[in-house]
């Protein structure tokens, strides 16, 4: 049994699969009737698999591409433009099509074209198309407004008059003569966004074709260029002063290159890859929205250039070569003995300085050091100058270092020193730059006895030791005398000398906890009325650095 996609022609015999994917092999089950020596019949069933073909698929028709056309008297008609006959099998055809045609572009009227092509199977396709050919043509000229008064043309065939169309208001028609015509349009066309026509009659007044003005504003449309810097610039730019100039178009060397858009009357045109030589001849031009060349401005090309200035390179002395350049100039290498090193970028302040300690080794090398555009391109070379070093000197001077009252070395230098270096207990501590001839090392909790064994080391840039001093330790000094006191007195009278600043009482072992501060003229006072001091007890003024550190202790005699 055959399913519903499936139908039999009881005529041929055939069945035809009309579905939408036709299966490739089906199964078909039938019976073969035989009959014996006695007359007897039996049925026998049998069972085949039959591979399908779909005849449609693999030997289909040639297929023709055409549509109607309109033509003007006196259009060159090819029948074959635009047609493509195509086959399954046989592929490309349109050199097998014949074409019958009855078009004739010198009279008005209807035509017909028709395509007939075979492929290998001898399928064949024909098509027929209709071919009108109008009696009228109607062609404009540009509308410029502010200096036009008319529009413009030229017209074949039947017309007789012809009227304009502005926004979709029909301004009457005139009568027109020989083949041209002229349409009074001053005022009436005021923006280069109207939309305007002019529409043909024949002499009954039909309506036969009608023709787009183009409406162009006049316009100084002046382009203002920048100087394109060959080797540095990938774009020409400028600016519009007209907003009527809508796109811009490259001109190389007499070869025009795409037009782009014009965006808030800024010019910025890829040139890049057209402009190779600084002697090309460029020129852009503005084109407004009819496409309409309104300006043309040569391009000014100007070549990259720029200068190098280098310091004499100070051997064993110097890391770096340093300098200044001037200009186009971006990037800088160095040539020492003829091999080239790395380019690397230079500031943009005007300086570069170049790593060289490892490339130059002797008086004698041979150094060049090469200025380079953003692009690579060379602008400037200069020979750096290979100086020794005279030998460096100079020397220090230490402060004396006074513990509890002193947290900085400090001191002073001459000559070529620039770093410096505390050794304690011989221990080198870091070094430090040293600047504006003083020294001042941090030294606080690295010396905490006189008895330590400290010096200041100067080195020149190269690390070289220059002078070596040693610093001499002491710790604060001075002196507490008292008047004797009554157990009755309100305070406490005194003089401090030397590094004592503030004074505390010590009694019977307990030192009290706000100080007294001694004085610019040495004196001091301890208030002590509520301190209840009895003849008996052991009481004693303790003199204090700036620092809180003990300097001396003095007993204090106590009276009735």
């Amino acid at each position: 049994m055959l399913d519903k996609n499936w139908k039999f022609n009881q005529n041929t015999g055939l069945a035809t699969y009309t579905g939408a994917t036709p299966p490739k092999s089906m199964v078909i089950r039938y019976n073969i009737r035989q009959k014996g020596v006695n007359g007897a019949t039996a049925d026998f069933p049998m069972m085949s698999v039959v591979s399908l073909t779909n005849t449609d698929s693999e030997n289909g028709k040639p297929v023709i591409t055409a549509t109607d056309k309109i033509l003007k008297i006196g259009d060159v008609f090819d029948p074959l433009a635009g047609i493509s006959a195509t086959d399954p099998e046989d592929g490309n055809l349109i050199s097998k099509v014949t074409v019958t045609s009855n078009v004739d572009t010198s009279k008005a009227g209807n035509y017909s074209v028709t395509y007939t092509v075979s492929d290998k199977d001898n399928n064949i396709t024909e098509k027929t198309i209709s071919v009108r050919v109008d009696a009228t043509a109607l062609t404009t000229n540009a509308f410029t407004i502010g200096s036009d008064n008319y529009v413009t043309g030229t017209y074949s065939g039947d017309v007789a008059k012809v009227a304009l169309d502005i926004n979709g208001t029909l301004l009457p028609p005139i009568s027109v003569t020989n083949d041209s015509f002229q349409y009074y349009a001053n005022r009436k066309i005021n923006s280069i966004s109207d939309n305007v026509y002019i529409v043909s009659y024949d002499a009954f007044g039909k309506e036969l074709t009608r023709s787009k003005v183009i409406i162009v504003k006049q316009s100084a449309g002046k382009l203002v260029l920048n100087p394109f810097y060959f080797g540095k610039d990938s774009y020409v730019t400028g600016t519009c002063q007209d907003a009527d100039i809508i796109k811009v178009e490259l001109c190389v060397n007499g070869v025009s290159h795409q037009r782009i858009n014009v965006i808030n009357g800024a010019i910025k045109y890829y040139a890049k890859n057209w402009i190779i030589k600084p002697t090309d001849i460029v020129t852009l031009v503005g084109y407004n929205v009819d496409g309409l060349a309104i300006d043309t401005k040569i391009v000014p090309i100007t070549q990259l250039a720029g200068q190098l200035q280098v310091t004499p390179f100070v051997l064993y002395v110097d890391n770096y070569i340093r300098g200044t350049y001037t200009g186009d100039i971006a990037k800088i290498s160095v040539v020492t003995n003829g091999v080239k090193g790395s380019t690397i970028p230079v500031s943009a302040d005007g300086s570069f300085q170049y790593y060289a300690k490892a490339l130059i080794k002797n008086t004698t090398d041979t150094v060049v050091l090469i200025g380079y555009d953003s692009t690579g391109n060379e602008i400037s070379r200069i020979p750096v100058q290979i100086n020794t070093a005279t030998p460096n000197k100079g020397a220090i001077t230490p402060n004396i270092f006074k513990i509890g009252t002193d947290a900085y070395v400090d001191g002073s230098y001459t000559g070529d020193i620039s770093r410096v270096e505390l050794v304690v207990n011989g221990i080198k501590q870091a070094k430090i730059p040293a600047s504006g001839n003083t020294i001042h090392y941090y030294a606080k909790t690295l010396i905490t006895s006189t008895s330590d064994t400290v010096k200041i080391n100067g080195y020149d840039a190269t690390g070289k030791l220059l002078d070596s001093k040693n610093v001499t330790i002491t710790s604060a000094t001075g002196t507490v005398k008292v008047t004797p006191v009554k157990v009755s007195d309100t305070y406490l009278y005194g003089v401090a000398t030397g590094d004592i600043t503030k004074v505390i009482l010590n009694i019977n072992g307990t030192s009290t906890i706000s100080p007294a501060i001694v004085q610019t003229d040495t004196t001091f006072k301890y208030y002590i009325k509520n301190l209840g001091l009895k003849v008996a007890d052991n009481v004693h003024v303790i003199g204090l650095d700036n620092k809180g550190t003990e300097v001396v202790s003095t007993k204090v005699l106590i009276t009735e």
